[in-house]
């Protein structure tokens, strides 16, 4: 069919009989008026927000198309999307942005359509589609955490990299790029001493050069698309030594803490007749081997070490060391 053309229609009645009786209605015609369809589009971005509150849409579509709007689609399922949200279509404008806060990117992967309605109210044109990134986390006993992905999809130029963020108790920063293919990462926390053992992580994918798009042979090179925030949770350890000398290099007394949440902290000294020698709810004090302003004598004391972990877990040890003088 082309759009301008005029077409005429008759329906004509057969009767099934060897003599073939048949009647005509009469002639309509029409000049048929198609919707001009998009030229060009790009469904070019789809990220997960910071903090998992939701999923930003990013589109590029022709402004000289006729359309009514754009419905955007979602689901789990590439095959079976519905319908969340409609654009109307702005014939001043080539971008579009969609955020949708109905998603819950922290559970599990969306694929995304741009479907394109036109002005006779059917849909025209669907865009590529594309599917968010969901990372998972999980700490393991060797003070390792491993981080594993799904691709993110939907890019012409398809994924050149992915770069790995990480924080621990503070802001997130770059810890590492990975090529394209790689989904999962093993890292390293064994240097890391301090914090309460909260490791959290997000991915981002870094776009490859595709074909140019529209008139202006727009390269959409090096778009972003981040994945969610995923944690995993160290728990927490107290490495104790079995002597020190308040008069050598050992000279305090202090429990090696790892991921320790620190507001529940307790560290007590006794001596051997149960006498409170030293209390502290700082991680960071430790016990000289003195108390009331006079040197303990050499021998053997007894601590004890009590705190709840930032999961309400309470964790305690006790043992003795040996003061050497």
């Amino acid at each position: 069919l082309v759009s301008g053309a005029n077409y005429c229609f008759t329906v004509r009645a057969i009767k099934n009989v060897s003599d073939r009786i048949t009647s005509s209605s009469n002639q309509v015609c029409i000049t048929l008026d198609i919707p001009k369809r998009q030229d060009y589009s790009y469904n070019y971005r789809t990220t997960v927000q910071p903090g998992n509150t939701g999923v930003e849409e990013y589109f590029y579509a022709d402004n000289t198309a006729e359309f009514l709007g754009f419905d955007i689609q979602r689901g789990t399922d590439p095959n079976s999307l519905s319908t969340i949200w409609f654009i109307p279509f702005d014939a001043t404008a080539n971008y579009y942005e969609y955020t949708d806060p109905g998603a819950s990117p922290g559970t599990e992967s969306y694929y995304y359509a741009i479907v394109g309605i036109d002005n006779c109210d059917l849909p025209a044109d669907t865009m590529n589609i594309s599917r968010t990134i969901f990372l998972e986390a999980e700490a393991n006993t060797d003070r390792t955490n491993s981080l594993q992905w799904n691709s993110y999809e939907g890019w012409l130029g398809g994924v050149d990299s992915y770069n790995i963020y990480r924080s621990y108790d503070g802001p997130f920063e770059f810890l590492e790029t990975v090529p394209n293919g790689q989904l999962s990462f093993l890292d390293n926390i064994e240097e890391i001493i301090i914090g309460e053992g909260n490791f959290c992580y997000y991915i981002e994918a870094v776009s490859g050069t595709g074909p140019p798009v529209g008139p202006l042979a727009l390269p959409f090179d090096d778009i972003l698309s981040r994945s969610n925030e995923a944690c995993a949770k160290q728990n927490p350890n107290i490495f104790m030594p079995n002597a020190f000398m308040p008069e050598g290099i050992n000279n305090i007394f202090k429990p090696v803490n790892l991921y320790v949440e620190s507001s529940s902290y307790l560290f007590v000294i006794y001596n051997r007749w149960g006498e409170k020698l030293f209390e502290t709810t700082n991680p960071n004090e430790g016990w000289n081997g003195s108390h009331a302003g006079k040197k303990d004598p050499q021998g053997a004391y007894v601590y004890y070490v009590q705190f709840v972990s930032s999961e309400g877990q309470t964790y305690s040890k006790s043992g003795s060391v040996t003061l050497i003088r």
